[in-house]
């Protein structure tokens, strides 16, 4: 039997969304980061999934918050955001990293920190999960 983790989505837009409700109908501890009146409609009614043959999945127990640092420690943090808004939710030494790599540069030694840090999927590799069903 899998325990169950506990996953933060961030962005609970169309993909973020998408890949929180089937987590949470996994059995997983879901806590989705999410702003504004989606926040409200989320923490009031739950997280709607509507696919594409009409079948509906909602997932009404899982956290819904605007405050990253409120999810507490987790298993698995996905990025479902725009990449102009990447850089704010992670810190700058972080972004520093990924970026040196991005150019074929060899990032600085990895502090201690980061190597606990939970996995982030982004952009590609996420949607390369999703079309496979991996998640």
């Amino acid at each position: 039997m899998v325990r169950a983790m506990r996953i933060c989505v961030v962005g609970a837009g169309s993909i973020g969304g998408h890949v929180a409700v089937l987590f949470a109908e996994a059995g997983h501890e879901v806590t989705v980061i999410a702003r504004g009146a989606h926040l409200t409609a989320i923490r009031k009614n739950g997280l709607r999934l509507i696919l594409k043959d009409g079948s509906e999945h909602l997932a009404r127990h899982l956290q819904a918050t605007d405050d990253i640092r409120s999810a507490g420690r987790q298993d698995l943090v996905i990025l479902a955001v725009k990449a102009n808004q990447v850089e704010p939710i992670i810190d700058a030494e972080t972004f520093e990293r990924v970026r040196q790599r991005r150019e074929g540069r060899r990032p600085s030694a990895v502090p201690p920190r980061l190597l606990s840090s939970p996995v982030l999927l982004t952009g590609l590799l996420l949607s390369a999960l999703l079309a496979i069903k991996l998640v």
